[in-house]
Order: structure tokens, then C-alpha cells, then sequence
């Protein structure tokens, strides 16, 4: 071959390859419509409107244990169920519409990977791929649909951005005012590209923040009763259904009452002169009936789509046959896996719980009984999508432990109508009996029956009486007339009364049984309501606080702290005194001073006042004057301190006190003498008398003391002054 051929051979081939390589080049860029058109633009341009979405699902694997977790809630026409929740009803329609918003328009910042081998990188691998090696690379996927079934967005998030990365030259971010929002890897799922997104996504797994998670829907005022059972439960042989059955050791049984939300809390057996109730308690056990949470919930047995249990644990009218029977004895197996089982006798059964029980009733009229069972053990089914290193999402996760690291427990929850928490029922009122009239009943004479006033303002304007009115006329119409047409006359007053309040209490009484009745239809309403939302559930609650509505006797009750006893009067503040005890009274012990007993005379003589002088108005020879003067000797004892020298007043007050005591002794032997045979009333010296006079004029500031003690002297001096006279 000439060597000029070979040339062009060799450059040909060189062409070839070189058009080749640009081919496939041009073959692998990525076309402008999938890739750089794409940044900036939404995901799902065709979805803008919430109210298509009629489903949304996430799905997730645990990084722990590679299991998968999902959660999805879905509507059927209006109402929303969770179906991985055992399709428990949800109030969805509010928060799927905000999640929908949360991801609608959502658009790639940056491309930053172009195909699957980097999936794992950025941690957006599909979690429902059958062939998943690291439960690490699996991203969230969240799916909307519509009502068809139709994808509406279908997004698998990846890991968090942490720190800045390089793009893909010509793929840079086209966005200068970012929000506050974080940045994550996310792609289609039906896409290979893996994008930057800013993401501020409405979303939450957690089962209590699709339901209603307020368990009892109750107001704490409308709660009159409580009672509180706690026991423990033993086997006991074979039970009904062939499972074992089970009773019950009592244990503290409480009830408490009130007559209304306005009225104080009594309990049943309580000795209110020894003891009180803690309201602290009882206000806590409240807010935890008020509080309680909903964890999760677990469906109970049926058969053929009925209930097996009324609430009122009546076994439900089923045909007895071989599949009944094991209907209902796998019923028994499920009560006893949740710590429930039955007792009582087979005409009447009676539901026991691992962890005693608890019924409130309200003034609706509702009668709640909650059974405790055992402990609920399961794995945290919360998927969530936050920052690794925020930590507000680590308290947000739903656990089945509280935070003292005590299981949450099954709880057995029924409701029925109890009219007497309604209180009493109103009463018609009586028509009144009209009364007999007895025999011979003549009416009153027109004037007798008169009030006084009419007869007071006719004889003011008729003057005199009438001419020609005889005075026997009169005599006979003022005459006396039988008691019993006076009762008769009464007593049909008041039955005329009677009859017009009887129309109005009739009235009042319609209004008050309608509303009644009322009361009665609203309150058998909603405990129908309330049975079908429980009626199908095991209810899974927290822990947190659960002792608190098992508590005992001695949780509640406490001994009354006994009153310190009165004893002798404090140190008192300058210018303070207390009063003057009236005689016979306590006392608080004798004055210090003459300064101190001095106001106490005063006051004495005020209470006295003059009594001294009415028994001196009476005759020498009466001896209940003498009597009468003892007790003012006695409590004038500290007046007789004025009398002492000066030299004695400032002694302690039992040197002051024996003098005095010695100072009545010759009184004393006076009585006995025999100066004083014609009057026994005499009993003190005449010559005391002038003695005692005297200091007192001569000492004005003392003249309210001696004025005291001069009266009855006074008295008796006059006495001796008769007597003397009568001797003469």
C-alpha cells in the first residue's frame, strides 16, 4: 500500500473517532429540559391547589433496626382515617391541607448529583426499594395523592446540608434572598438528579397530631364524683369463655362528692372533727382526668363487624356456635394480653384491671369508668424529618415511655347515663286542699272583718255612729264568735294564696322538667357518641402521672392541726391593755402595779355600775344586800390598794394582795359581834367608813378607785345610821 494511502487511511480514522467522542459527549450531557431548566422551576408545576389532596403517606426505614416504618392518612369521602394506625379516625382535613402547602412549589436550587450511584451519598435512596443494602442511605419519601390515586408530589429527602458544596458549573443557585428555612438532597422519586432544596416542610408522623388527642373531653368544673378502686387481681380457676379467670383483693376505696361545682369535696367515711381533705390532691387528680393523652390505641375484638362487650359489659346476643364461642374466647385471650379480665358471676360480669380502676361522673350526667391495664411495649413508629442537631425534635417524638421512664398502659374506657349526677328532678307542686267549713260557719259582721286601718279611716269619716244604732245591736255583733270559724276564716286566706302561687309554681315547674328532660336527651346523646369513639379502642396512655389518679387514703385525708391553746397574754406593745374579764371569767393573773390595776377598777366600776346603790335603796334587815356585798369586796380587792401607805404601793403584788386580805378579816369578826342584833345587814365597821372618805377627797387622780369602794360604805353607813336611830 502506497504510503500517501495509508496517510489518508490513518486520518479518516482519526475522524471517526474524534466525531465519536463528541457524540458521546454530546450523548451524556444532560438536556437543558431535565436539567438546567429545571433549577428554579417547581418540582410539580401542575399542583397548586390543597384541596386535591386526598392522601398523604411517609415511609422511612429505622437506621437501627432497618425496619420500615410508614404512616399515612387518607380520606373516604369526608371522613379521615389513619390506616396505619388500625384506620383510627383523624382530623385530617386541616392538616394534610397545611402539609400540602408546605410542599407545593417547592423548586431545585442546584443540581448536585446526576445519577443513581450517588444516591447513597446524599442519602436520597428510595426506602421502599426491595433491595436495600444501608438503612442509613435511605431517605424520607412523601407522597400526595388524589382522589384517582394519582401522585400529586412525590419526594425523597435526603440528608441535611451542613456546609456549602461545589455545583455543577452552569448549575449554580439562582436565588439571592433564601429564608430561614433548612437546606436537604431531595430528587422525584421517578427522577435521578439530586437537587438542593431549601425546605420548610408542615409534617409531622406523630400519630396524637393527627387525632384528637384530648381522651375524655371533660371540664374540670363539671366533675361532682370521683371514686377511686384499688385492689389487685389473682386467678382463680377457668373463667366463662374457657381462658382463666380472675378476682380481685380490695383494697383503699375512695369516694368523693360534691353537691355542685360550686360547693366544697366531701368523702365518704371521713370524720370531719379529726380530719380534712388535701385540696392540693384532689385538684391534681382533676387536671390529670382533665389532661390525659392519647399515645396510641389498639382495636378490640369483633365479630362479623359487632362488638362483643356492651358498655355495660353485657355480652352481645350472638348465636351459640363453635365460632361464637371462640370469637369470644379469643375476646378474653386480647383483655388479658392488656391486663384486663372479667369477674363477678356469669349472670353479671364485672370488669377487673392489673392496675385498679376509676369512675367520675359529671352534672351532665355522664358516668365514666376507666380500667388501668399493663404496660404497652412497642417500638417509637415517628418518622421524622428535622436536623439531627436540633433538639427541639428529640422531645417531640412520640415514645411510649414518659419522662420518669415509666411504660405507658392500656386503658379499658367506658361511659354511661347516670340521671342522678343531674341532681333531683323537679317536683309539681300540689294543688292546695281546700279547707272544711264547719258546721253552723256564719261570716264575720262586715265591720269585725274590717282591717283596722278601713275601721280607723271610716270612724274618722263617719264621726259618730249612726242614729238609732242601739247599744244592744252592738253588744250582740262584738259578741265572741267560735275559734274554729276564726281558723276557718284564716285557713281559707291562705288557701286563696295558695291557689294564685299554684298557677305560677305550675308554670315554673313546665319550664324547669322541659329543661330537664333536655339535660337528659343532651346527655344520653353524647354518651352515645362517646361510646362509638371508644367502643372499638384500647386507648394507650402516658404514664406520667397515672399514681396520681390511684391514689389511697393517705394520699388525700390528713389529720387537722391542733389550735394552740390560749394561755397568758404576750408582752404587749406600749400603750396596749387588755380588757377587764367580767366576774367569774377567766383571768390572766393579777396587776403588777397599782398603774395596771387601776384602768381594770375603772372598768369594773362601769360594769357595775350602780348596782351597789339598788341594793342600798333596800331595808336594813334584807339579806341579799349583805350577800351582794361580798362579791364587790372580792372584786374590788385591788381598789383597797389606795388605802395603803405610799410606802406599800410600789411592793410586789402578793405583798399588796395580804394586807388587803388582812384589812377584810376585821370585817369579818364585825359581822359576828353582837353590835349588830337588830340589823344582820350590818357587817362592816361604821368607823372604816369616814376612813375611806377621806383619802379619796384628799387624792383626786384615785377619786374613780375610791369612788367604788365609798358607794357600798356609803350605803352601809346609812344602814347604821337607821339602826341607831331605831336603838334611840
Amino acid at each position: 500500500m502506497q504510503e500517501s494511502t495509508k496517510t489518508v487511511c490513518f486520518g479518516v480514522t482519526a475522524a471517526v473517532l474524534s466525531l465519536a467522542a463528541l457524540g458521546n459527549a454530546w450523548m451524556n450531557q444532560p438536556g437543558k429540559s431535565s436539567t438546567d431548566e429545571m433549577v428554579g422551576k417547581p418540582f410539580y408545576p401542575e399542583f397548586v391547589s390543597t384541596e386535591t389532596a386526598r392522601s398523604l403517606e411517609v415511609s422511612a426505614v429505622d437506621p437501627e433496626t432497618g425496619a420500615l416504618k410508614r404512616f399515612g392518612v387518607e380520606s373516604d369521602g369526608d371522613l379521615w382515617r389513619i390506616p396505619t394506625e388500625y384506620n383510627y379516625p383523624a382530623e385530617g382535613a386541616a392538616r394534610i391541607a397545611q402539609t400540602s402547602a408546605s410542599v407545593m412549589g417547592l423548586v431545585g436550587q442546584a443540581i448536585v448529583g446526576m445519577s443513581e450511584s450517588e444516591f447513597e451519598k446524599f442519602g436520597v435512596v428510595d426506602p421502599l426499594a426491595d433491595d436495600l443494602e444501608d438503612p442509613e442511605s435511605a431517605g424520607k419519601r412523601v407522597t400526595l395523592k388524589d382522589e384517582n390515586g394519582e401522585p400529586l408530589v412525590d419526594y425523597i429527602i435526603g440528608n441535611e446540608i451542613e456546609e456549602e458544596i461545589s455545583t455543577r458549573p452552569g448549575a449554580e443557585e439562582n436565588f439571592e434572598d433564601r429564608s430561614q428555612a433548612k437546606d436537604f438532597y431531595m430528587r422525584r422519586a421517578d427522577q435521578s438528579q439530586t437537587f438542593r432544596v431549601s425546605l420548610d416542610i408542615d409534617l409531622s408522623t406523630k400519630f396524637s397530631d393527627w387525632i384528637d388527642p384530648d381522651l375524655l373531653r371533660i371540664n374540670r368544673p363539671d366533675v361532682t364524683q370521683v371514686a377511686i378502686n384499688n385492689y389487685k387481681m389473682i386467678e382463680r380457676g377457668v373463667g366463662r369463655f374457657g381462658a382463666p379467670a380472675m378476682s380481685k383483693i380490695q383494697g383503699d376505696q375512695l369516694v368523693l362528692t360534691r353537691p355542685s361545682p360550686a360547693d366544697g369535696w366531701n368523702l365518704a367515711g371521713m370524720n370531719a372533727a379529726t380530719e380534712e381533705l388535701k385540696t392540693d390532691r384532689i385538684d391534681e387528680i382533676l387536671g390529670v382526668l382533665d389532661e390525659m393523652q392519647i399515645v396510641g390505641v389498639r382495636p378490640k375484638s369483633r365479630y362479623e363487624g359487632k362488638q362483643l362487650l356492651t358498655p355495660d359489659l353485657k355480652v352481645a346476643d350472638l348465636p351459640k356456635t363453635e365460632a361464637t364461642n371462640e370469637a369470644l374466647r379469643k375476646m378474653q385471650l386480647d383483655l388479658m394480653d392488656k391486663g384486663f379480665n372479667f369477674s363477678g358471676t356469669q349472670e353479671q360480669l364485672e370488669l377487673v384491671s392489673a392496675n385498679g380502676e376509676l369512675e367520675f361522673g359529671t352534672s351532665k350526667g355522664l358516668l365514666y369508668r376507666l380500667n388501668v391495664g399493663e404496660s404497652y411495649t412497642d417500638q417509637d413508629k415517628t418518622i421524622e424529618i428535622e436536623s439531627k442537631d436540633d433538639p427541639e425534635s428529640e422531645t417531640e417524638t412520640e415514645s411510649v415511655d414518659d419522662a420518669s421512664g415509666e411504660s405507658s398502659r392500656f386503658l379499658y374506657l367506658r361511659v354511661t347515663f347516670d340521671e342522678s349526677l343531674l341532681g333531683d328532678r323537679p317536683a309539681e307542686p300540689k294543688l292546695p286542699e281546700m279547707p272544711t267549713k264547719p258546721e253552723g260557719y256564719e261570716p264575720a259582721p262586715v265591720d269585725e272583718r274590717e282591717t283596722k286601718a278601713e275601721t280607723d279611716a271610716r270612724a274618722e269619716k263617719d264621726g259618730e255612729k249612726p242614729e238609732g244604732e242601739s247599744d244592744a245591736k252592738k253588744e250582740d255583733e262584738l259578741k265572741p264568735r267560735k275559734p274554729e270559724f276564726i281558723a276557718y276564716e284564716e285557713a281559707l286566706k291562705i288557701f286563696e294564696t295558695a291557689t294564685g302561687e299554684h298557677e305560677m309554681n305550675l308554670t315554673r315547674f313546665k319550664q324547669e322538667n322541659e329543661a330537664f328532660d333536655k339535660k337528659i336527651e343532651a346527655g344520653k346523646k353524647l354518651v352515645d357518641e362517646l361510646n362509638q369513639r371508644f367502643g372499638d379502642w384500647y386507648y394507650i396512655i402516658s404514664a406520667s402521672n397515672l399514681k396520681t389518679i390511684q391514689s389511697t387514703r393517705v394520699d388525700v385525708v390528713k389529720a387537722i392541726e391542733a389550735k394552740p391553746e390560749t394561755g397568758a397574754p404576750m408582752n404587749l406593745p406600749p400603750g396596749f391593755s387588755l380588757p377587764k374579764m367580767p366576774q367569774g371569767g377567766a383571768t390572766f393573773g393579777a396587776p403588777k402595779s397599782k398603774d395596771v390595776a387601776e384602768p381594770e377598777v375603772e372598768d369594773a366600776e362601769s360594769d357595775a355600775g350602780e348596782k351597789p346603790m339598788a341594793e342600798s335603796d333596800k331595808p336594813a334587815a334584807d339579806k341579799p344586800m349583805a350577800e351582794s356585798d361580798k362579791p364587790e369586796t372580792e372584786a374590788d380587792k385591788p381598789a383597797a390598794e389606795p388605802d395603803k401607805p405610799e410606802g406599800e404601793s410600789e411592793k410586789p403584788a402578793a405583798e399588796v394582795e395580804k394586807p388587803m386580805t388582812e384589812s377584810e378579816k376585821p370585817a369579818t369578826e364585825k359581822e359576828k359581834k353582837p353590835t349588830a342584833e337588830k340589823t344582820e345587814a350590818v357587817e362592816d365597821k361604821p368607823e372604816a367608813d369616814p376612813k375611806k372618805e377621806d383619802p379619796v377627797k384628799e387624792e383626786p387622780p384615785e377619786a374613780d378607785v375610791s369612788e367604788e369602794t365609798e358607794k357600798p360604805v356609803s350605803g352601809k353607813k346609812k344602814v347604821d345610821d337607821d339602826a341607831d336611830d331605831g336603838d334611840s
